[in-house]
């Protein structure tokens, strides 16, 4: 593993994820209200460092998750939502498409990769309102793949 990344894992104590990588939850907010699939803070936060190949694997989310690049190499995020199939490119800003932020909507099946081999990255998820495991979903690969068919090799990856 690349050294930074390996040192990062360690000075922010973070664990393996269900969904691959190595995450932290860093806030939870005190205020919470009634969503319909229960009581949720109203908004939460994690750190989330992809290295070494690891990918975050397609799920939906019953809430909106805004994802931050904080350091080091891009990270693609693909999106297939009811609009279609996007990617969104996160890394330095300055550069001439990334971003420093991408939004997962509600209900939108969405996964992630470093996009240099070899790799990783640093990132940030906020999820409004909060993340719970109640209101997580693997995707259903099979209807990806029968709605998306362009895109199996990216289904494939992150399946």
């Amino acid at each position: 593993m690349n050294a930074e990344a390996a040192a990062l894992i360690r000075a922010l104590g973070l664990a393996p994820h269900p969904e691959g990588g190595w995450y932290r939850e860093t806030w939870r907010a005190e205020a919470t209200f009634e969503t319909g699939r229960g009581l949720r803070a109203a908004g939460t936060s994690i750190y989330y460092l992809l290295a070494d190949g690891a990918v975050s694997r397609l799920h939906t989310l019953a809430s909106d998750e805004v994802w931050h690049h904080h350091r080091g190499d891009p990270v693609s995020v693909h999106l297939f939502g009811i609009d279609g199939y996007r990617e969104a490119r996160l890394g330095d800003a300055t550069e001439s498409q990334p971003a420093w932020q991408a939004v997962a909507p509600t209900g939108t099946a969405f996964g992630a990769e470093v996009a240099v081999p070899g790799g990783w990255a640093l990132l940030g998820c906020t999820v409004a309102p909060g993340f719970s495991f109640v209101d997580f979903a693997w995707a259903d690969l099979e209807a990806l793949r029968r709605l998306h068919p362009a895109r199996a090799e990216v289904i494939a990856r992150l399946g």
